[in-house]
């Protein structure tokens, strides 16, 4: 998945981008990719775990919130708000709109999300996670100014529903499988393939 997004990012116009705010940023993973990447940004996170903090010694506390993301003020805004696979986790759909609704309040110029976006919804879900359809996505973030400007596909076959539980029997060989159709595959049949995608919405001049 870094692959893809740093691909995606470089595609972008970052010129007048000088932040980065990273929801639900768990043990740090993409602080630490911002980091490497993209040292001239200030990087900042914010994660409803307390314990999450302690996980990151790479960064100032200060730059690392503690909150939900309804109700997260920080009193300041971010070129980039980035969220990967955590609004998902939202069940309650008043709460989502919420909180897509303040990521976009929190942003100056792009927001940045991972997930599946499904057309319909799906009929099988997790009793932690409600998938919602990409539509009813869109209308939140346009709704705030935002526009789908830009996506990546970043798993193919590895976090399907069907074959995400062999990855335990198999470990690492279907990512390997997704990584193979990222750089060898023609883009058209990428996105035939796609399950998950990265997604850019940039805000409206």
């Amino acid at each position: 998945m870094a692959d893809q997004y740093l691909k995606l990012l470089n595609s972008l116009d970052l010129s007048e981008v000088g932040s980065v705010l990273d929801c639900g940023f768990g043990d740090g993973y993409f602080l630490k990719f911002y980091q490497q990447h993209f040292p001239h940004l200030e990087i900042f996170g914010v994660d409803i775990s307390k314990a999450a903090k302690s996980k990151v010694n790479f960064l100032d506390k200060s730059r690392l919130y503690t909150s939900d993301l309804a109700t997260f003020s920080p009193k300041r805004k971010f070129g980039i708000v980035h969220s990967f696979d955590v609004v998902y986790h939202i069940l309650k759909s008043e709460d989502y709109v919420k909180s897509l609704s303040n990521l976009a309040s929190l942003s100056d110029k792009y927001v940045i999300l991972h997930e599946r976006f499904f057309q319909k919804p799906p009929l099988v879900s997790s009793k932690h996670v409600k998938m919602r359809r990409s539509e009813f996505t869109n209308q939140i973030l346009n709704s705030k100014g935002f526009f789908l400007t830009g996506e990546i596909p970043t798993h193919f076959i590895a976090a399907r529903l069907l074959t995400y539980r062999l990855n335990k029997f198999i470990p690492g060989f279907l990512y390997k499988v997704d990584r193979y159709i990222s750089e060898k595959v023609h883009p058209s049949a990428q996105e035939f393939l796609a399950s998950h995608y990265i997604r850019v919405y940039s805000r409206s001049e």
